[in-house]
């Protein structure tokens, strides 16, 4: 867990790399990735449908963002 003191320069540049769409978007997986963990797990595993999980969510936060820097 990032530390408090780090949260503001993050958050800021966030908001300066990201764009109105990105910033609406990519918090929605949050949501959506526990209600789809549990049935994934229950397929191929837990820590598979962990790591798969967080693999996906990290390539769409960077094709959302990230990969324009």
């Amino acid at each position: 867990m990032p530390s408090a003191s780090g949260l503001p320069h993050c958050r800021s540049r966030w908001n300066r790399s990201s764009d109105p769409i990105g910033r609406r978007l990519l918090p929605r997986p949050g949501g959506a990735v526990p209600a789809g963990l549990h049935p994934l797990a229950k397929k191929v595993g837990a820590w598979p449908a962990v790591l798969g999980m967080a693999g996906s969510v990290a390539l769409a936060s960077w094709v959302a963002v990230d990969r324009r820097d």
